[in-house]
């Protein structure tokens, strides 16, 4: 019955933590593909960007896994 309970408690928990470090990596990916969405106000296109969103993309992947 104890062992229950802690699980329980413990899937909540790092359901949670999943929960918010999902919302700060989607928000983060958003900020970081922005001047790529902007691109047209300036002449040369960020490559760098799409760079550092694709490896939050794979770390965020295998932090949750």
């Amino acid at each position: 019955m104890i062992r229950l309970k802690i699980a329980t408690i413990y899937v909540r928990v790092v359901d949670q933590f999943n929960y918010y470090i999902g919302r700060v990596m989607m928000y983060g990916i958003f900020a970081l593909m922005w001047p790529v969405i902007a691109k047209r106000a300036f002449t040369t296109p960020p490559f760098w960007m799409l760079e550092v969103a694709y490896s939050c993309v794979i770390g965020a992947g295998r932090g949750m896994s």
